[in-house]
């Protein structure tokens, strides 16, 4: 049975985490280790979490963002396959299941990504963020990524808690998967480097719940309320320079590096008129 190493970075989530490693422990797949990073808690998350006993390995660190949280868990990972749930998400029965058969159907996948819907306050947003995100499957069958999929000039593709690695992935990274300098859109700056260098399966089952709660752990507004002026700018600033970043790296054919050319230009307009 394959090894699977279950990432989990918290912060100050006493009050979700225990669902998150519940929902993980509901899988059928047993041969689990789960990691909860907590990323510097003020809360009695290690409490919640130790009542777990040896089902879960806790470390704390001090606050440094969910970029460091996420390249601690993997830097601790024994498993072959390494899996990221983030601690206000929950995952449902058959997640692993599913993606152990896809791994078998699809030897030469390096990640895959799994569709899931979104909750904002307990309630239902979104039903399908690929949906959302102009995603689309034929016959409801897995889809390679390719640099076509447009929303990939506005943000990232995939959800982090339903990304599925196998370790190999790291090795063509070169390390550690996340960019600590980011404490946003660090997934977005992953996604450029991910796409570059693995193959990447994405598949149209819903298998997580993405939740969101206005309870001040994000290092950012929840979706769907008005954000800062100082906010939103941190945020096209970040853009910017990841989009620098990979259009002097990576070979992309003239069309679609006009497209990122596009999205980046935008921002810096955005930037200078605001």
């Amino acid at each position: 049975m394959t090894a699977i190493s279950v990432i989990i970075p918290t912060f100050n989530r006493a009050g979700l985490v225990s669902q998150a490693i519940t929902s993980v422990l509901q899988q059928a797949d047993k041969s689990l280790e789960i990691i909860v990073v907590d990323d510097g808690s003020t809360d009695d998350t290690r409490a919640v979490v130790a009542r777990f006993g040896d089902r879960c390995r806790y470390v704390h660190q001090l606050n440094q963002g969910p970029a460091a949280a996420r390249n601690t868990g993997m830097a601790m990972a024994h498993g072959d396959i390494i899996a990221l749930l983030d601690s206000d998400d929950v995952w449902l029965p058959g997640k692993l299941t599913t993606e152990l058969r896809l791994f078998e159907q699809y030897p030469q996948a390096d990640m895959l990504a799994g569709n899931a819907a979104f909750y904002l306050e307990g309630k239902p947003i979104c039903p399908s963020i690929f949906a959302r995100r102009g995603i689309r499957f034929v016959a409801a069958q897995p889809r390679w990524f390719d640099w076509s999929i447009p929303i990939m000039t506005l943000g990232p593709v995939c959800n982090t808690s339903a990304m599925t690695f196998k370790r190999s992935a790291f090795e063509k990274l070169g390390g550690a998967l996340f960019d600590t300098r980011f404490r946003l859109d660090e997934d977005w700056d992953l996604e450029f480097r991910l796409f570059s260098s693995c193959q990447v399966l994405l598949y149209a089952d819903i298998v997580c719940h993405a939740r969101a709660f206005d309870d001040g752990t994000r290092p950012y507004s929840v979706w769907g309320k008005a954000k800062p002026i100082a906010e939103q700018r941190h945020m096209w600033r970040n853009q910017v320079t990841i989009l620098e970043r990979y259009l002097a790296r990576l070979g992309w054919d003239a069309n679609i590096r006009l497209r990122f050319a596009q999205r980046r230009d935008e921002l810096r307009a955005l930037l200078a008129h605001s």
